[in-house]
């Protein structure tokens, strides 16, 4: 699949079937990247342009000042094919959108649906750390410790927030994030 603008694909995502979509790709003056989606049409090229839009880095988006149609965009990903990279490219763009909170209770649906998920558990308790909420992330974090053996990043999550309380683990688990992680600016 050619590459197309993010905008593009969200547009083509959002029809009901793959012709209008990729006329209205053709529409846009992307005529090669639409013959090319023509001959190679159906359920396939919509999964690839959705696979195309999870891949593509979304800071071109933010930049040009796209969040809203990477929001719709990944809404429509997620409403077809619900899966933990829709859903952490929707919830930034959620936080983005200063929907932190509706952001927070789809990652927290998800992990109940998914608890064996620790990119999307990690993801909460870093939004625990990001809005004051210390006590839930911790929470949260100190049940993650283990599942990813020995995460240099998880450790020292656990020992910022156990230094907040003046939790005397801090020390030791921070080092042992220091070990493991030893040129690590952010650890």
């Amino acid at each position: 699949l050619p590459q197309l603008p993010l905008v593009l694909l969200g547009q083509l995502l959002g029809r009901r079937h793959v012709l209008e979509g990729i006329e209205a790709v053709a529409r846009h003056g992307h005529v090669r990247e639409a013959r090319h989606a023509h001959r190679h049409r159906g359920a396939g090229f919509l999964h690839a342009a959705a696979e195309l839009v999870l891949e593509a880095p979304d800071a071109p988006v933010r930049r040009a000042g796209h969040n809203d149609v990477a929001l719709v965009t990944y809404r429509k990903i997620w409403a077809k094919q619900p899966a933990g990279a829709s859903l952490e490219r929707m919830y930034t763009a959620l936080n983005r959108a200063g929907k932190g909170d509706e952001g927070l209770h789809l990652l927290q649906d998800w992990s109940t649906k998914h608890p064996t998920d620790q990119t999307v558990r990690f993801m909460i308790a870093s939004h625990y750390i990001s809005t004051g909420k210390y006590d839930e992330a911790l929470k949260e974090t100190e049940a993650m410790n283990g599942a990813p053996p020995d995460n240099p990043v998880l450790l020292n999550n656990i020992a910022w927030l156990y230094g907040r309380s003046d939790n005397p683990k801090a020390i030791d688990v921070a080092e042992k994030a220091y070990r493991l992680a030893p040129q690590s600016p952010d650890i």
